[in-house]
């Protein structure tokens, strides 16, 4: 009778799977280190929160994010395929997790190919972030102002609850994507360690913020690519839309700025790989708050930010070297503009190993002076400002950022592996 029923178990479970199908499963990740020394200098009286002088540490992430992630697909057939991906952010320097100590914060997904297309569902990057990830000619790490300047709000990079849908056709790759409740919290930074509280309000996508029922979103992607090209192995074209529904405040410390209501925003961009060994890349975006009431008359009009960044990379044997320029300004409000530039230069101890040098800078402009309080004004450009209110969650190179009217300056060394 055992016997019978094993017999009966194993016939059952051939019908459920059939012999055709096969599964994998792949761990991957990269970890990377550098030391570095950071100078910021005091820039102009404000009340966003400030740090200055020198500061040596060890910053992860510099060349490339450090990422550990599990994936796996299994062939269903008839065209279908059953496929997942986790994914977390440790930060090697002391061990914990990124992305506000999510255990899964990059990425965590189920999906299924059909002969029509992908179907996602989970937390995914935003469509918005491919647009930049295809063009640009630096790793997506601290250093990359293609996602460190265009990125004006944070649900443009990842979002909770995604529904995406992806197809191929040709030379075209395109996705659209909705989420009901992308994460979006109470705007504005918690913890001394930001110099910044207010009672409890978080970065948008925050740890807890999927709870809130908020963030309604949407955006679509598509890029072109053609590989090789005449005169050149490879060219691709990218463009990207985001808008998500806030009908949060926004906080500054705790004094709160206004009532946003939606955001949207649009990225252009393109690469160009030559034979010779040159690479280029530029993208250009802009991004769009709407304000629902708010006591300072500067932001009742909204924040409007336009974001350009371009980059060059030149490869001769196991080196590597380039460099990157990027503005980005608002276009109202207080009309501060930040401006950044970055040299680096890569060896390739192997194909999975590398050491590696960048060198930044970046400046602050401080532009005009608004009153957000009594005796409180508040100057700077882009960058210190949306750190602070949480709509970013962190600044440019590792957290280094800029203050108001100041400059930085980072230097580093580092090494990098992947697996």
């Amino acid at each position: 009778m055992k016997q019978t029923i094993l017999a009966a178990a194993a016939a059952a479970t051939m019908l459920a799977f059939p012999a055709h199908a096969q599964s994998t499963v792949e761990i991957y990740g990269t970890l990377d280190m550098a030391v570095d020394t950071t100078d910021r200098t005091t820039g102009v009286s404000s009340v966003l929160p400030s740090r200055v002088g020198r500061q040596e540490r060890l910053a992860p992430s510099m060349a490339s994010i450090s990422a550990l992630g599990f994936r796996g697909t299994e062939d269903l057939g008839g065209g279908l395929k059953a496929a997942f991906v986790l994914e977390m952010q440790p930060t090697p320097d002391t061990g914990t997790l990124g992305n506000d100590g999510r255990a899964w914060g990059r990425q965590a997904y189920v999906s299924l190919t059909t002969p029509y297309g992908e179907i996602r569902l989970g937390r995914q990057y935003a469509p918005f972030f491919y647009a930049k990830a295809f063009s640009t000619t630096e790793r997506l790490a601290g250093t990359d102002l293609f996602t460190g300047l265009l990125t004006i709000n944070q649900l443009q990079v990842r979002q909770d609850n995604q529904v995406s849908y992806w197809a191929r056709v040709g030379q075209f790759t395109a996705s659209v994507a909705a989420s009901p409740n992308a994460g979006v919290s109470r705007s504005g930074v918690t913890g001394a360690a930001r110099g910044v509280t207010n009672g409890g309000a978080q970065i948008l996508g925050g740890q807890s913020a999927g709870a809130e029922g908020a963030g309604r979103t949407w955006g679509a992607f598509v890029n072109w690519a053609q590989s090789p090209l005449p005169g050149g192995p490879g060219a691709s074209v990218s463009a990207a839309y985001h808008t998500n529904r806030f009908n949060v405040p926004l906080f500054l410390g705790a004094t709160p700025l206004a009532v946003l209501d939606d955001y949207r925003s649009y990225v252009v961009s393109g690469r160009y790989i030559s034979t010779t060994g040159w690479a280029v890349a530029a993208a250009y975006g802009e991004g769009s708050y709407d304000v629902k009431s708010t006591p300072i008359a500067a932001l009742r009009d909204g924040m409007d930010i336009r974001s350009f960044a371009v980059g060059a990379r030149y490869l001769m044997g196991n080196w590597q070297v380039g460099a990157m320029y990027g503005v980005q300004q608002f276009k109202n409000f207080t009309e501060g503009k930040d401006t950044a530039f970055v040299l680096g230069a890569d060896y390739m101890l192997s194909k999975r190993t590398m050491l590696y040098t960048r060198l930044g800078w970046l400046k602050d402009d401080e532009g005009n002076s608004i009153l957000v309080g009594p005796g409180a004004r508040l100057n700077g450009g882009p960058e210190p400002f949306l750190v602070a209110t949480g709509l970013r969650e962190v600044p440019v190179w590792n957290g280094v950022g800029v203050n108001s009217g100041g400059k930085s300056n980072t230097i580093g060394i580092g090494i990098r592996h992947t697996f």
